[in-house]
This record gives C-alpha cells, structure tokens and sequence, in this order.
C-alpha cells in the first residue's frame, strides 16, 4: 500500500473516531497522520526508514498516548481484516509494530522525533572487529527488550480481544521470537514458567488460554455486579 493510499484511510477512520470515540481520540490520529504528510513510496519503505533510524538508546517502555494509538489502530486493523482487505491490514500491522518501545510523552514530541529519524539515517555499522567486542551484549540487550515488550503489550491489551488477537498474531509470525524467547514472554505474562519441552506454539496457546479465561471471568465479574445493583 502507498502512503497516500494510508492517509486517505487514516483520514477515513479519523471521521469515524470523532463520531464514536469524541475529538480527543480523532486529534490522536490526525496528529499521527501529520509524519505522513510529504513522504513518498509504500508504507513498507515507510515503516523500514522509521525502524533504521531509530537509536536502540530511543527504545524503551511504550508510553501510554502512543499506547492508546496502538489500540486504536488495532480496531482498524480488526476492521480491515473483517473486510477482507489483508494488504492494508498487513502494512497496518507494520505501523504499529513500529511503534512498540517509543516512550514520547505525547503524540506531537513523538512526530517530531519520528520525522528526524526519517531525516537522518542510521549510521552504517562499526567493523566486525569493534561489532565482536560488543556484539554479544547488545543482542542480549535487544533480546530482553523484546520480550518485556511483547509481554507489556499482551498485559495491556488483555482486556481488548482485537488488539489481543492482533498481537498473538504479531508473536507468532515473528521469527525474532523464538521458542526461548517465547518461553521468557510468558513467564513475565502468566506469572510462572513453561517447560522448556514445550515449543512456540504450545507456549503461545497457553498464552491464548489465559487470556480467554481472564476475559470470562471479567465478564462474569460485571454480570454479578450488575444483578448486585437490582
């Protein structure tokens, strides 16, 4: 998908979020769709010029406006996909995966940061011999942020189906997240260890499992207070 074919839809969902979700909401998106305005090419290119130039320094806990950005675009990824339009859910799914560990206090601070990041490139890579001396650390150090991420972002969204689904999805079709990775996610998720036995997708279900079981019993929670009130 082209980025102006993006911001026709993020312009079409922002109409939509004014009228059920009030203007707070629609100035999110359009505060968003402001890094948009200008750039060229597929959303793809987009989102990988945004990945490059990022500093790891730049990456940490998902601060909480651009947070409810995600849950938002969630929705429409939920939308896009209930509509059979899986290019555009796709290339949705890579926004808001580039979101993850962007900790701006505010939508506008995070625009700004984003447009410098498209103006500046990353640098090209130190030499092997300078990368061996501290390959090992940062590996490790992305490793663990990946995983505090994915389990701060299932904690998060446990209580909203769609943006839940659409992270399992994420999980699952990310090969960085391996079946050692998966198990470190879910102890931070589910509060206790899985066997090393159990493989990815063993992990995830169980993942899945808990969440569906957190949900009824939310469920269950409001239906008793709701017969307590009569």
């Amino acid at each position: 998908m082209q980025v102006s074919s993006l911001i026709a839809l993020l312009q079409d969902f922002e109409a939509l979020v004014e009228t059920v979700g009030g203007s707070s909401r629609a100035d999110d998106v359009r505060e968003f769709r402001g890094l948009l305005d200008g750039q060229k090419g597929t959303v793809a290119q987009l989102v990988g010029k945004l990945a490059k130039g990022r500093a790891a320094s730049q990456i940490g806990a998902v601060s909480a406006p651009v947070r409810n950005l995600q849950n938002m675009f969630a929705r429409l990824h939920a939308l896009l996909v209930s509509a059979s339009a899986k290019k555009a859910a796709d290339d949705l799914a890579s926004v808001i995966r580039v979101l993850d560990g962007c900790n701006s206090p505010n939508l506008q601070q995070f625009v700004e940061e984003a447009k410098s990041w498209l103006a500046n490139p990353s640098k090209k890579k130190s030499s092997p011999s300078k990368e061996s001396k501290k390959g090992t650390s940062s590996a490790d150090d992305l490793r663990t942020e990946l995983v505090r991420n994915y389990a701060s972002t299932l904690s998060q969204r446990s209580e909203d189906n769609s943006a839940f689904d659409l992270t399992v999805s994420e999980l699952q079709a990310n090969k960085k997240v391996r079946a050692q990775e998966m198990r470190e996610i879910a102890k931070l998720y589910l509060g206790y260890e899985i066997a090393k036995t159990k493989g990815r997708t063993d992990v995830l279900k169980a993942i899945v499992e808990r969440q569906a079981l957190s949900a009824r019993q939310d469920a269950r929670g409001r239906t008793l207070d709701r017969l307590k009130s009569w």
